[in-house]
């Protein structure tokens, strides 16, 4: 009964910790994502954590993904594809990825499966983080408060000028405040505050001066990524084929070796009984 009882106590401090959790605003709600990846899974220790968006971008016009570093390729991303890349490996030399092989960024997860990509053929996203990193001596301390359900919605954007709408705070039901201590203040004067979490909403920024505003133009703060020309789909498919024709002639290649060894080693076994 003492270790039931314990147990209950466990479980209702539990709860309580993620409702308390829940009201203190913006707050950090990740739990990092583990991919359905062997190799990733017997080299953990040795995987650093990314969560970032990155886009292809190889010197051919696209990037092969490989079944694990150093392994065998499986398929090609043309350029400018954006794919999710969870886990680095090897000091940032491949990246862990998830991706539709018959749509690649398409964004459709439910045929999404894990590959590792050479990272310096990959481009970073500009983001709400780059956005912050290149920005973070223009943070302006100031206390601000906003309450999501006071609008018929409010407007996460990628980052202040931008003018990529990429969450929507529906109004209504969101009564807590979210609460800000610096903002980013625009050529125009507006203020952005940048939510890190809200009730599943992340990483945006919202025009405090116009949260309501689903059409604010990009701005001089608007970054563009130049990328290599994507190859087309016949040469996507040549790389492909010729990818795999070199992996069953490195797979061949190891077996005959095997072979060879094995028969030496028969051969020296044979030796030492005749004697």
């Amino acid at each position: 009964m003492k270790r039931l009882s314990l147990l209950r106590k466990c479980a209702l401090f539990l709860i309580l910790a993620a409702l308390v959790s829940g009201l203190a605003l913006p707050a950090s709600a990740d739990i990092a994502f583990e991919p359905n990846d062997s190799f990733y899974k017997s080299h953990r220790g040795n995987c650093h954590y990314e969560d970032r968006t990155y886009h292809a971008n190889g010197p051919e016009g696209y990037v092969l993904v490989y079944t694990s570093p150093g392994g065998g390729a499986e398929s090609a991303l043309p350029n400018a594809t954006a794919v999710y890349v969870s886990y680095t490996y090897n000091d940032g030399e491949w990246g862990c990825i998830e991706y539709d092989p018959e749509a690649p960024g398409s964004g459709n997860w439910q045929n999404n499966v894990s590959g590792w990509v050479k990272m310096s053929e990959m481009i970073c996203d500009y983001d709400d983080i780059a956005f912050l990193e290149e920005h973070a001596g223009e943070m302006v301390a100031a206390a601000r408060t906003l309450i999501p359900g006071e609008y018929e919605n409010c407007y996460g954007y990628k980052y202040p000028g931008s003018g990529i709408v990429v969450d929507t705070f529906e109004g209504g039901w969101a009564t807590n405040p979210i609460e800000f201590t610096s903002v980013f203040v625009d050529s125009a004067g507006r203020e952005w505050g940048r939510v890190g979490y809200y009730y599943g909403h992340r990483d945006c920024w919202i025009c405090l001066d116009d949260p309501a505003n689903d059409a604010l133009a990009p701005d001089e703060n608007f970054r563009s990524i130049d990328f290599v020309p994507a190859a087309s789909a016949s040469d996507l498919n040549a790389a492909v084929k010729s990818a795999a024709s070199q992996n069953v002639y490195v797979y061949a290649g190891a077996a005959g070796v095997a072979v060879i060894a094995a028969a030496v080693l028969a051969a020296v076994l044979r030796r030492k009984k005749a004697r």
